[in-house]
């Protein structure tokens, strides 16, 4: 009874505090410091790290292949390429990849050595690049990548079903707890 009281005497201070901590982790994760960190976490989450490197790779693939087949240079499509990742720490990797495509190195070996996106990607870039199809393989890729994406989220949905179930079970649980409690301290008293 003594949290019920708080609650509906203090809602406006919990309200407000819960409103500042969720504004100030939106203001954190803006930053250059809270978006690396954001990324990173997002990265290590088991549940969700397959999904986003199919997401990413998918993303790297079609946005290089689109380019290149519109004929834009190598060094102009991987800048480009790095703004659309929608990841900072892949984004990151993806200039550091430009800058040894620059200085002479075959793009094979610079997204090799960014190890962030899966084998798959590195052996059709250094296929695309010995067959000199690249733009070509890279849609390739970027489908085949479609299509994991679309069986990863599938998989993901499978999972939260559950999981919500359980909530709300929780939730319920605690309705009915809340009610059934006071009840019971009523017919104590009546007896």
């Amino acid at each position: 009874m003594g949290a019920s009281k708080a609650l509906s005497r203090y809602w406006y201070i919990i309200a407000a505090g819960v409103a500042l901590v969720i504004a100030g982790s939106r203001m954190y994760i803006m930053s250059e410091d809270g978006r690396l960190k954001w990324d990173d976490t997002k990265m290590k989450m088991p549940v969700i790290k397959g999904a986003l490197t199919k997401i990413y790779a998918s993303r790297f693939t079609e946005t290089m292949a689109t380019l290149l087949s519109s004929g834009l240079p190598l060094l102009q499509t991987m800048d480009i390429t790095s703004r659309v990742i929608g990841n900072k720490i892949i984004s990151d990797k993806i200039l550091d990849a430009r800058e040894g495509v620059r200085k002479g190195l075959p793009l094979s070996v610079a997204v090799r050595e960014m190890q962030t996106l899966p084998p798959i990607v590195h052996s059709m870039v250094s296929v695309g690049e010995e067959s000199g199809a690249l733009d070509t393989l890279l849609e390739r890729t970027a489908r085949y990548y479609d299509d994991e994406v679309e069986t990863a989220i599938a998989r993901l949905v499978g999972l939260v079903e559950p999981v919500m179930i359980v909530l709300m079970a929780v939730v319920v649980g605690f309705v009915v707890i809340s009610i059934a409690l006071p009840m019971f301290d009523m017919f104590k008293t009546i007896q």
